[in-house]
């Protein structure tokens, strides 16, 4: 942890150091030191942030039942200690800005859809950031689009601040200036978000409440979990991975999209997002409570934001309630492409277990027998997963390089390491691995090949480019006639809206299969109910029936070696 050093107070170094320390000795060393502590002032923000973030671990990964009510009770009396500082106006609150921890604030640039979400939720404790000279030099140039035109000009007047005169504006005393825009912007600019995200507005967020904070943000309540993980003892990684994984919980509409909240929290208070969390399908919630005190929620995308053909899932997964980690996979046929991001917090925490567990949920639940992750995770263009080592995180997990030259010289470097006590890879050899994706096949008989998506996009792009000289409406409107044709499709217009733009967007490569008219009737309406599934409520179905859809998938095959001539 960054604040382990020598200008911290001894008890938050030895806290630091015992902190995945397991047994009755300890458990009654840390207890010791935390009612010591209890009783310590809290005026430092560095101590602060380091104490805090210790105590979540202690949350998260607790040894039993005293030591995790006693960091939980501690947890508030931070919260408590920060909101008094900011009654008295005390340099504390300032100095803890954007770390996540509650009653401070986070200012960073959101996308529109959070930025919507963050207003709605939070109302008054979301503002544009004036201090920011950028937000005001931004509204100065493009307020106009806020604003008739008949009150345009007084853009221009010397009287009143930008600020004083989006104050003004916006009315009501208890309604904020960003809720204001927000609320003018879908009106006047059709809700573009790309003209959002380049108007660049940085907002404040004051963490008031539970749910935004790193501190107290938590997933439903469920059955706690002490000690290290029965598992984690002696894991046999291929055994847990082949575990049978309950039914995911049952959730309200009211409970999915509490769950949804937590995940964009979850996120936005570390400055992060991803496609899921900000784009999420309320009807597509999935969470999966399983042994040890971990939880996994999936969530999948909304419709119209949806890919083409592979799919995208974004999940949280939490320890004993506290989200430790989030990511997402690219589900395509039977192949699984998954990226993990461990908190710092909560890092030496059994990693190797929870993302185990989270492997786990993903290969059953999507019926993946191939699990590829990206060099990306440990070490391309990241010098962290260099120096970690994280190469041979997944290594010791089975996964092997997809380069097969790679595959020997890890395997000689793995000799090393066995022979050699104390021996670390070269940086220059863990280097040369990220070369490669890591791959790991569960079906020793797997055969059929994964059409490269890649591939098949330009298969498209060539015949627009050759037959259509790039005129993408005249290609579709062939495409879809071609389609609707051969599939027997006579009126799409009493389908839900999705399902048919689903079914329209695949047309231009579906209508490049060259022996379509010869399928089975039965491979047809499979086919119909694949690329309307696409669009619908819930994308998981989707996915498992492309799996399904053999004769979709040797002809996409056939469509990689696509040259553009007919």
């Amino acid at each position: 942890m960054k604040d382990n050093s020598s200008d911290l107070p001894d008890w938050i170094e030895s806290l630091v150091a015992m902190r995945g320390k397991r047994g009755r000795r300890w458990i009654t060393r840390k207890l010791a030191l935390l009612n010591k502590i209890s009783a310590t002032p809290l005026t430092s923000a560095k101590v602060v942030r380091s104490y805090h973030d210790l105590l979540m671990f202690l949350v998260a990964f607790p040894d039993d039942a005293t030591l995790h009510r006693l960091a939980k009770s501690e947890l508030k009396r931070i919260a408590a200690t920060i909101r008094q500082a900011r009654s008295a106006g005390r340099r504390l609150v300032g100095s803890l800005a954007d770390t996540g921890i509650a009653e401070t604030d986070v200012a960073y640039v959101y996308t529109l859809p959070i930025a919507r979400w963050l207003s709605k939720t939070f109302g008054a404790d979301v503002e544009l950031t004036w201090d920011d000279e950028s937000v005001e030099n931004t509204l100065e140039e493009l307020g106009h689009i806020f604003l008739p035109q008949v009150e345009q000009s007084s853009l221009l007047t010397n009287s009143m601040s930008t600020r004083e005169l989006f104050e003004l504006s916006k009315g009501a005393e208890e309604q904020t200036v960003l809720a204001w825009i927000l609320d003018r912007y879908e009106i006047n600019s059709g809700s573009r978000e790309e003209f959002f995200d380049l108007m660049d507005l940085r907002l404040q967020w004051r963490l008031s409440s539970k749910l935004a904070s790193r501190t107290l943000n938590r997933f439903p309540r469920r059955k706690l979990s002490f000690g290290e993980s029965r598992a984690n003892r002696a894991m046999n990684f291929r055994e847990l991975l082949e575990a049978r994984v309950a039914r995911p919980k049952k959730l309200t509409a009211k409970e999915a999209n509490h769950l949804i909240d937590v995940a964009r929290s979850t996120l936005s208070v570390r400055h992060r997002e991803t496609e899921a969390v900000t784009y999420p399908n309320a009807h597509e919630v999935d969470l999966f409570q399983l042994q040890d005190g971990i939880d996994v929620a999936i969530f999948g995308m909304q419709p119209e934001r949806r890919l083409s053909i592979d799919s995208f899932f974004g999940f949280i997964a939490a320890k004993n309630g506290v989200p430790v980690a989030y990511g997402g996979s690219f589900v395509y046929l039977h192949r699984l492409d998954i990226g993990l991001n461990i908190f710092h917090e909560y890092r030496g925490g059994e990693s190797a277990y929870l993302f185990t567990q989270i492997l786990r949920t993903f290969v059953q639940h999507y019926a993946s027998t191939q699990i590829i992750i990206d060099s990306a995770q440990f070490g391309y263009g990241r010098v962290g997963g260099i120096q970690s080592g994280a190469f041979w995180f997944y290594y010791k997990m089975g996964f092997r390089p997809a380069d097969s030259g790679l595959v020997q010289l890890a395997e000689e470097e793995w000799s090393k390491i066995a022979a050699e006590p104390g021996y670390r890879s070269p940086s220059a050899t863990l280097r040369r691995f990220t070369a490669s994706n890591l791959v790991l096949n569960l079906d020793d008989k797997l055969s059929e090949p994964v059409p490269d998506m890649a591939d098949i996009s330009l298969a498209v792009t060539r015949h627009a480019a050759m037959h259509y000289n790039g005129d993408r409406m005249a290609q579709a409107e062939w495409a879809e006639r071609r389609v609707r044709r051969l599939l027997k499709v006579s009126d799409i217009r009493s389908w839900p809206r999705n399902e048919r733009q689903s079914f329209l967007q695949l047309c231009p490569l579906i209508a490049l299969v060259p022996d379509l008219a010869s399928w089975s009737d039965r491979q047809k309406n499979a086919l119909i109910a694949l690329m309307r599934a696409k669009g619908g409520p819930q994308e998981r179905r989707f996915a498992l029936m492309l799996q399904r859809h053999r004769k979709l998938t040797r002809a996409l095959a056939a469509l990689t070696n696509y040259t553009g001539l007919a």
